[in-house]
């Protein structure tokens, strides 16, 4: 059991980490900053994890077109839709822009 399941028992202690460090841990007083540089603790990671999507993504699309092979068209448009189909993008889409703030 433990053998299949490893990395998921790792993923969950790396998320654990991150929420804990991103509201607990030390961040530099500066005044233009504030509290906004924890920030850094999730959209870096999360901007990580996209553009490793997109990469393997085209890996597959590319493998596709070079070979016509069905199941790296699968893959390719699942790992496109991993990134595209999130709760938080889709929330963001909906948000309006702001008119005549600037």
């Amino acid at each position: 059991m433990l053998r299949k399941n490893w990395w998921k028992i790792l993923s969950i202690v790396f998320l654990l980490y991150t929420f804990i460090a991103g509201f607990l841990g030390g961040v530099p007083a500066k005044p233009i900053l504030n509290e906004t540089i924890r920030n850094l603790y999730f959209h870096v990671a999360m901007w990580f994890g996209m553009m490793i999507f997109f990469i393997v993504s085209v890996i597959y699309s590319v493998r596709y077109l070079r070979n016509n092979d069905p199941i790296a068209d699968v893959y390719a448009t699942e790992f496109a839709r991993a990134i595209t189909s999130s709760r938080f993008t889709e929330r963001a889409n909906r948000i309006p822009p702001l008119q005549g703030v600037l």
